[in-house]
C-alpha cells in the first residue's frame, strides 16, 4: 500500500510541476499570434522546448550558454546586448518575446509596449501590441 501511495503522490507532483518546466503551455499561448513574419525573441532566457513546439527558431537576446559556437559562427542572427533589443522590438511588424518576470518590468520602465499573454513563476510571454 505504501508504494502505491508514494507513486500516486509522485504522479500528482509531476502533473503539478511539469507544465512549469515544459514550453508546451507557452507555445500554445503563442499559436494565435504566430504568422510567418512574426519575430520571436528569447530575451536573456531560453526555453529549450518552445522552438520544437512552434516549429520555428527564436532570436536570442543577450543569451549565450550552449549556443556560444553557433553565435560565434553567425553573430548576425542574435542580439548580443539587451540595450539593442528595444530598437528591434519597436520596428514594424508583429513580435513575441519570452523572458523572466523581473526583466519585463525593467523593459516596460523603458517605455516598451508589451502585452502579457502568459505568465508563470519562471517566464513571461509578451507580444508587441
Amino acid at each position: 500500500m505504501g508504494i502505491v501511495f508514494s507513486i500516486d503522490h509522485l504522479e500528482d507532483a509531476y502533473e503539478e510541476f511539469s507544465p512549469r518546466q515544459s514550453g508546451k503551455v507557452v507555445a500554445e499561448k503563442m499559436q494565435p499570434w504566430l504568422s510567418p513574419s512574426t519575430r520571436i525573441y528569447s530575451v536573456q532566457h531560453y526555453e529549450q522546448s518552445v522552438p520544437f513546439y512552434i516549429g520555428r527558431t527564436m532570436t536570442l537576446v543577450e543569451y549565450t550558454d550552449e549556443f556560444g559556437p553557433g553565435i560565434a559562427a553567425e553573430p548576425a542572427k542574435v542580439i548580443a546586448h539587451l540595450r539593442d533589443f528595444p530598437a528591434d522590438w519597436l520596428r514594424p511588424g508583429e513580435a513575441l518575446a519570452i523572458m523572466q518576470p523581473g526583466l519585463l518590468e525593467r523593459l516596460r520602465a523603458q517605455g516598451l509596449p508589451m502585452q502579457v499573454l502568459h505568465e508563470d513563476p519562471r517566464r513571461v510571454l509578451v507580444r508587441k501590441p
